[in-house]
């Protein structure tokens, strides 16, 4: 019964559970996807550390239609939810040339 208790630990708060992914199973959540994505915690994927590089770079597979967070190439290693994310960073955050804009 403990060990029941224990498999189906109960955690108060989102840094409780994200310090518990971490230290007990070597895994974590995207914070991009915790912090947009229309869903519940408990139905984003985990993933090693090296899963989330792959995740924010490259997507979760063909199949997925996910192909990373986007980068701004400005303010690297920044990344964004996504390309709509991005855009309101670069109009907010970097000039543009209204010039080259109008051509």
């Amino acid at each position: 019964e403990e060990e029941d208790r224990t498999a189906k630990k109960r955690l108060r708060a989102l840094p409780a559970l994200q310090s518990h992914l971490r230290t007990a199973h070597n895994m974590t959540l995207c914070e991009l996807c915790i912090t947009h994505k229309r869903d519940f915690v408990s139905k984003l994927p985990r993933f090693t550390p090296q899963g989330l590089k792959s995740h924010q770079t490259k997507g979760d597979g063909p199949m997925s239609g996910f192909t990373g967070h986007p980068l701004c190439e400005f303010c690297k290693p920044t990344r964004f939810y996504d390309v709509v994310k991005l855009h309101e960073h670069l109009n907010k955050e970097h000039y543009k040339c209204h010039i080259c804009e109008k051509a």
